[in-house]
């Protein structure tokens, strides 16, 4: 944490206060949680530096970049505590934008299967830190996090699926329009993760408390569920229900 303060000061050193953009009367500082957002090389590191070298005192804040190789072998959040438990006030990050371009790709291609090694070299986030990311978004309600069935605090840490939290996101960042499989099942996981503990299944779609759910349209069949204990087919354009079929509307109730 010394080189973070110390790259902080070296950098604060740096920084001109010569011309200060008229952006930086219209941010409210005071607030809780700031996000300055833009393209890259508009001015954004400046506008930070600038700010707390003329209005703040640099023993009450700490300004680190997101993609920092402190970051390898530490969390954002502990780093964060640690900052709070010292007496900080105020933690500047900057290069967040990482978590965005995460957001973005993994858009792309729901509900994902993680391929770190893909995400690391195409986003170039190490493979440290990537986990923490994707933690993050889910804590922030932009994705939901399938973990596979296991013991112990290890169903924390295999993840067999990733969503989006909502189809709107899916809308919104999609280049394509999105797959209607990924946004019956998206709908299916959210629903039901508000009050349910969720896992893959080895054979199908979902597990939960036991029961086996494989999400499809009105034709979907039953082949997935065969060999379930008790399983169960969750079908969109389905009005009532019928045997183990289940029409996706009705999970709405218990959202």
């Amino acid at each position: 944490m010394q080189n973070l303060y110390r790259n902080f000061r070296l950098q604060l050193e740096l920084a001109s206060t010569d011309f200060i953009r008229f952006l930086h009367d219209k941010i409210a500082w005071d607030s809780r949680l700031i996000a300055i957002v833009g393209s890259r090389g508009v001015g954004k590191t400046t506008l930070l530096l600038q700010h707390i070298k003329k209005y703040e005192k640099p023993e009450d804040v700490l300004y680190i970049t997101a993609d920092d190789f402190y970051f390898t072998n530490h969390r954002l959040f502990d780093l964060a505590y640690q900052f709070y438990t010292q007496g900080g006030k105020k933690l500047f990050i900057d290069e967040i934008h990482k978590y965005k371009e995460l957001l973005y790709a993994l858009a792309q291609s729901v509900p994902f299967k993680p391929n770190y090694t893909k995400l690391e070299r195409d986003l170039e986030i190490s493979r440290n830190t990537l986990p923490d990311y994707l933690l993050y978004l889910e804590k922030a309600g932009l994705i939901n996090l399938l973990r596979e069935k296991a013991n112990g605090i290890k169903v924390l840490e295999k993840i067999g699926k990733i969503y989006l939290s909502n189809t709107d996101i899916a809308y919104m960042l999609s280049d394509t329009p999105p797959d209607i499989g990924n946004i019956r099942e998206t709908v299916f996981f959210t629903w039901m993760r508000v009050g349910h503990f969720i896992t893959s299944s080895p054979i199908s779609d979902f597990e939960i408390d036991g029961l086996t759910f494989e999400v499809g349209g009105r034709n979907k069949k039953k082949a997935q569920i065969k060999n379930a204990v008790e399983g169960y087919i969750v079908k969109d354009d389905m009005e009532y229900a019928y045997q183990n079929e289940i029409p996706l509307w009705m999970f709405g109730f218990i959202y």
